[in-house]
């Protein structure tokens, strides 16, 4: 896990150092290419037995939950890490456009339905996965279903086994490959948003200096080694449960 989190680490680095030009290409392929792997896969899960099931469980809804506190807070948790509007990296992002463009709010819009579309579409592609392991199981699907990384390390690793007809390695192989592309789109716009951050309150306070090529990288390689060693907790034998604490209290309770 130690070796992974720096490959990870050293992947963004390399992405970030380019500046905005080169990560604007390498984003045009980890943003893209998770869409395309989520459709093969969706096009295999709708064929699989009890597909029906776990797509009728996913579009039926239980009212009862509205009522409850823990309903909100994970659709809240959803949208601030999905689309972060609490973290600024929207508003570092578009900072690199001319003052002159008139096209935010446009923008914004697609960005918005694109998520929510896209978020919609692959609660199919995983819920027809549940619900096949549901039928294999002997279970009914909400007893399958869990929230959090359970549910990408622990059920899908075991259905992917389960696949028919020889094609268990090539799903299991595009499942975890579109999880690392979205995964290095987070830790791009993440670093991406704090270095906007530090630039800007270096230009503040020194109004006069310029921002060089050189203290681009400082700066890049300060913040991904700062963050890599941040998350060499998550390495650890309790690194799973530290990562379910902050994952359900961070991107919530913190930034509502």
């Amino acid at each position: 896990l130690f070796l992974a989190l720096m490959a990870v680490w050293f992947v963004t680095w390399l992405a970030l150092i380019g500046g905005k030009n080169v990560l604007g290409k390498i984003a045009y392929f980890t943003v893209l290419f998770p869409v395309f792997l989520l459709i093969v896969i969706f096009c295999k899960a709708v064929t699989l037995e009890g597909a029906g099931e776990g797509v009728s469980y996913y579009l039926t809804p239980d009212m009862s939950h509205l009522t409850k506190a823990n309903t909100w807070s994970a659709a809240a948790s959803q949208i601030l890490f999905s689309l972060s509007p609490a973290m600024g990296t929207a508003i570092a992002m578009s900072s690199y456009h001319e003052k002159s463009y008139d096209k935010l709010l446009q923008d914004n819009l697609i960005i918005i339905c694109c998520n929510s579309a896209f978020s919609m579409f692959g609660g199919f592609a995983v819920f027809s996965i549940v619900g096949y392991l549901a039928e294999q199981r002997g279970l009914p699907v909400e007893e399958v279903a869990s929230a959090g990384t359970g549910l990408a390390f622990d059920v899908f690793a075991e259905v992917l086994t389960l696949f028919p007809g020889g094609s268990s390695p090539f799903f299991s192989v595009c499942f975890f490959f579109m999880l690392l592309l979205l995964g290095l789109d987070s830790a791009f716009a993440f670093v991406e948003t704090l270095q906007t951050y530090v630039i800007d309150f270096i230009q503040h306070k020194r109004p006069d200096l310029e921002i060089t090529p050189k203290m681009h990288v400082m700066i890049v390689t300060a913040l991904a080694g700062c963050l890599f060693l941040i998350g060499t907790v998550y390495t650890t034998r309790v690194g799973s449960n530290l990562l379910d604490i902050a994952d359900h209290f961070c991107p919530t309770y913190c930034l509502l």
